[in-house]
This record gives C-alpha cells, sequence and structure tokens, in this order.
C-alpha cells in the first residue's frame, strides 16, 4: 500500500500552525490533563495524546476540545491566518459597512434631538 499523499503538512510558506502543538501549549496554560480533557470529550486519554502530537487534526476535534476546556482555537487561527493573509476588499461589505455608519449616524442625530426636547421640556418645568 502507498504511502497517504499529505501535501497540507510539507512545510512552505504557507505553512498552517501545528494544531497539536497548538492544543498542547492551551492545555499547559490552563493546567488541565489530558486525561481530564479526554473525560471531558468522553474519549480515552491516549486518543488525546495522540491529538497534541498530530500537526493537523479534524475541525469537530478542535471544535470538542475547544468547548471543553472553553477555548476558541477557530478564533486563534483565524488570527494566524489574517496576519498571513491580509483581507482582500470586499465591495458588497463596504457596502454594508457603509450603510450602517449612515444608519447608526442618523439615529446619533435623531437621539440629539430627543435629548433637546428631553432638556427643554425639563427646563421650561
Amino acid at each position: 500500500m502507498s504511502p497517504v499523499n499529505r501535501k497540507y503538512l510539507v512545510s512552505s510558506k504557507d505553512s498552517c500552525p501545528n494544531i497539536g502543538a497548538m492544543i498542547a501549549k492551551q492545555f499547559k496554560h490552563i493546567k488541565i490533563s489530558k486525561a481530564e480533557v479526554a473525560r471531558q470529550i468522553d474519549v480515552s486519554p491516549s486518543v488525546v495524546k495522540d491529538y497534541v502530537k498530530q500537526p493537523s487534526v479534524q475541525t469537530a476535534i478542535l471544535w470538542r476540545v475547544g468547548a471543553a476546556i472553553d477555548y476558541n482555537f477557530l478564533a486563534e487561527l483565524a488570527m494566524a491566518f489574517s496576519k498571513a493573509h491580509p483581507a482582500i476588499p470586499n465591495p458588497l461589505v463596504d457596502k454594508e459597512m457603509e450603510e450602517k455608519d449612515n444608519r447608526i449616524a442618523a439615529l446619533e442625530a435623531e437621539l440629539k434631538i430627543y435629548k433637546e426636547i428631553v432638556q427643554g421640556k425639563m427646563g421650561g418645568v
């Protein structure tokens, strides 16, 4: 049988973070044992040991482990990705943001008017 081709694990300028190391680092940071995490996600301790040895794990595993220790690994990955790959301008998002900014400005103006009305009534009493 031929070895599995795992090109995503080959080191390059766009190499992804070592997920197992990231998990292990968080376990150490919050001082939780692999055995405790294993109990929380209902797997054997050897399975969790394997997770931290793997350079890549399935998203569902990362999700379950993160939920068990109350840590958002996906946000950490997103931050690492965005540093390496800044966002490309998206006209749809830009338009939506402009519309929301305009709506906020209109609401702030409306709020100012209401405050003036309330202050005028209170000042006239």
